[in-house]
């Protein structure tokens, strides 16, 4: 499942200044790359929030959203300004039609160039 919310939050999806990462579903990742080079702010931050909540609602409805909680780091080489996001979720499973199971408070860091 990380893999899954990995790839949905790393794939450019299309917006009005830049086109998808994946030719044959534009539509499908985060806007997340759209971020870079702003400054790494509390807007930034609730962008960011946004973006994350609901490239995960459309593109992993398997997993519903805990928490998004915010640092700022950076880089030893170079200095480069960072946002690590880390999300809180719960994983949801269907095995049978009605019934799911829930695996609670899976943890997962992503962490942004901005």
């Amino acid at each position: 499942m990380r893999s899954a919310v990995g790839q949905v939050l790393g794939t450019r999806s299309s917006s009005d200044v830049t086109t998808g990462e994946i030719p044959w579903k534009t539509e499908f990742g985060s806007l997340l790359y759209n971020l870079r080079h702003y400054p790494n702010d509390e807007v930034l931050q609730g962008v960011a929030s946004l973006y994350v909540a609901e490239a995960i609602q459309r593109w992993e409805p398997r997993v519903l959203v805990n928490n998004i909680v915010f640092e700022r780091g950076t880089t030893t080489e170079g200095g480069q300004n960072i946002l690590i996001i880390r999300i809180g979720y719960d994983i949801i499973q269907r095995n049978v039609a009605g019934n799911q199971v829930i695996l609670p408070d899976v943890q997962q860091v992503l962490q942004v160039e901005i």
